[in-house]
């Protein structure tokens, strides 16, 4: 019992020194530099203390001519995920068009997705998640925490489009 509660105030620690904005759409900036600074701004208190990862969304990402699974969304604003990926830099092997990433912390293995780049079966981004997966000592890091932007399952009754949602649940089954 005490091997217990020392592994669960160990992942109870863990999460708590971890700030995981794990869902993109962070600033919400849409190509203006103003509002990512005074977003940085906001969060300093904590991303300074805290491990701070997050992942790509649409707003960060998407726009015409770039790597985007989604090639007519403006949603950026133009920032294409430069933004991004220059001021809030992830772990290895994230790039500007390329902006998975993993990290261990303690016992979590942290994995972060792109559901704005291709993920479907034989991408470079879904070769990399497998590969990254099949490599996890789970002896060492028994627990994995995943996340990406867009939710494979969704209630999107909220009067908006669902298109896309759809998109990523069938594409991510497929998977």
């Amino acid at each position: 019992m005490l091997y217990l509660r020392v592994y669960l105030y160990t992942i109870y620690y863990t999460l708590y020194l971890i700030s995981s904005h794990i869902g993109g759409d962070i600033s919400y900036a849409t190509g203006y530099i103003a509002v990512w600074d005074f977003f940085l701004d906001m969060i300093s208190p904590m991303s300074a203390s805290v491990l701070y990862l997050t992942t790509v969304g649409n707003h960060e990402s998407d726009y015409p001519d770039t790597a985007s699974l989604y090639p007519t969304s403006t949603d950026s604003g133009g920032e294409c995920g430069v933004c991004t990926t220059e001021l809030i830099p992830m772990p290895a092997p994230a790039t500007t068009n390329k902006p998975w990433w993993s990290y261990d912390v303690g016992l979590i293995h942290m994995v972060g997705m792109s559901t704005e780049h291709n993920y479907s079966i034989g991408s470079e981004q879904y070769i990399w998640l497998e590969n990254d997966l099949k490599n996890v000592d789970r002896s060492v890091t028994p627990w994995i925490v995943f996340g990406g932007h867009r939710a494979m399952y969704l209630n999107s009754n909220y009067g908006g489009s669902t298109s896309s949602d759809l998109y990523v649940m069938d594409a991510l089954i497929e998977s």
